[in-house]
């Protein structure tokens, strides 16, 4: 050991690593969350106003659809579905754990399932960041950050119909 140098100390590294897992816990049930509400509300605005069904199904596309809600329910109530209490779906591990599917990346050079991991998992596979296995943050911000401006300008022109056609009237 070198001047200056500290001894390994395991029992700090832990705290430390335990300290981060937390934050990026933290970080995608927000992500979650934010995601479910957004197309819980485009999928309303859609119900009564024009123009919103595009933006509220591409979103959910991106991910399959249905799965950002599965995601969310799972993670919010995971202790009810890891306890088999609550409702039907609540009682269905096979909903909980999921196995990818082959036909997401066919030119793999072997057959079966790549990876399985429960709604609660973080998988980093192939450079994709997939909370719960199944929704890719990568692949989601990318259909956000495009849709953005239009979801925005059409909200202003429902909330502000005489300057609708300015460039940022809020």
């Amino acid at each position: 050991m070198s001047l200056g140098e500290q001894p390994y100390n395991f029992h700090l590294q832990q705290e430390r690593f335990n300290e981060l897992k937390d934050i990026c816990s933290y970080e995608e049930d927000y992500f979650i969350l934010a995601l479910y509400n957004s197309i819980f509300y485009l999928f309303k605005a859609s119900r009564t106003l024009a123009g919103f069904t595009a933006f509220y199904e591409e979103i959910e596309n991106v991910n399959g659809a249905g799965r950002i809600k599965d995601v969310r329910d799972m993670r919010v109530h995971i202790d009810e579905y890891l306890k088999g209490k609550g409702g039907k779906e609540k009682k269905d591990n096979a909903r909980f754990v999921y196995e990818s599917p082959d036909e997401l990346y066919p030119a793999q050079p072997f057959a079966g399932h790549l990876f399985t991991g429960d709604a609660s998992s973080t998988i980093i596979f192939d450079g994709a960041y997939l909370i719960g296995g199944r929704i890719n943050v990568q692949d989601t911000i990318i259909v956000l950050e495009r849709l953005l401006p239009d979801i925005i300008k059409k909200c202003n022109s429902y909330l502000y119909p005489r300057i609708a056609h300015e460039e940022n009237p809020i």
